[in-house]
């Protein structure tokens, strides 16, 4: 994410928004010196997931199942179903997990797009 940021202020640089470009050069310069302790990770719900065992298999005490619902601005029932894509907060040191098993690799039932 951090990289996006970046472009993004390089983007506003080469369109003449300078003003923005150093507040967001700003900002990237005073949050780089804080440590990560999480970041959202995206996973493709699977049949029987709810967001209680999302959180607690991929979440590692670094959020609650609310702060995850409201990462994906889930409004009460807070309903999820098989297939669907969410991001899901985790610890930095599970980022790049990949593969047939990994969290955001949808089952064969999944329509891919």
């Amino acid at each position: 994410m951090l990289k996006q940021l970046i472009n993004f202020a390089n983007e506003l640089d080469k369109r003449g928004l300078r003003k923005e470009a150093d507040y967001l050069d700003a900002l990237l310069r005073k949050n780089a010196n804080e440590p990560i302790d999480r970041l959202p990770m995206n996973y493709c719900v699977r049949k029987g997931d709810t967001l209680t065992s999302i959180t607690e298999t991929w979440s590692a005490g670094t959020a609650t199942w609310m702060e995850n619902a409201e990462l994906n601005n889930l409004k009460e029932p807070y309903a999820i179903w098989p297939c669907q894509r969410l991001l899901v907060w985790t610890p930095p040191e599970s980022q790049g997990m990949t593969g047939p098993s990994g969290p955001s690799h949808c089952p064969p039932e999944c329509k891919e797009d």
